[in-house]
């Protein structure tokens, strides 16, 4: 019973946190009063929760963040060649688990998901009041680039 329990407890701090990271065992503990450590180890290792350091949590997270405003952008079918080349360039070097947390957050908090604007990726407000909650600190700066000279994108040898 207490690892059921146990494993309730991991998928509503999942929700509550929003994917940005996972809950630790003593956030688990202090939500289940499980005294078990070992039920606590099982129904964790059961739902694959692996509790990261707090920095790498921070760091997964903002790449998880910023992976699902370009999945957004994948998926609305914009055509500008620098963006493009942009959310390639992202999707190419994610980890398999900052994709599998920016599916996550694109499917089930399409609300958090960062708008891509000319030169910046945004996030929401409601995302950044999220962030602070989850971490108690300040969202992260917005990922800038800066644009392709117009004479750039118009030579003929870039048009093949």
């Amino acid at each position: 019973m207490e690892v059921a329990s146990v494993q309730k407890a991991v998928e509503e701090l999942r929700r509550e946190y929003r994917f940005f990271r996972e809950p630790t065992s003593n956030e688990v503990a202090l939500r289940t009063s499980c005294p078990d450590s070992d039920a606590l180890r099982i129904g964790m290792t059961f739902e694959h929760c692996k509790p990261e350091s707090w920095q790498g949590a921070m760091w997964l997270a903002e790449k998880a963040i910023n992976l699902a405003g370009w999945l957004h952008f994948k998926q609305s079918g914009d055509l500008n060649p620098q963006l493009v080349a942009l959310s390639n360039e992202a999707l190419d070097k994610a980890s398999m688990e900052a994709i599998r947390k920016a599916q996550d957050i694109l499917k089930k908090y399409p609300e958090l998901v960062p708008v891509i604007e000319k030169t910046a990726l945004v996030w929401s407000s409601e995302t950044k009041a999220k962030w602070v909650e989850v971490f108690g600190y300040p969202a992260p700066v917005p990922q800038h680039w800066t644009l392709w000279p117009d004479s750039l994108l118009s030579r003929s040898d870039l048009k093949q």
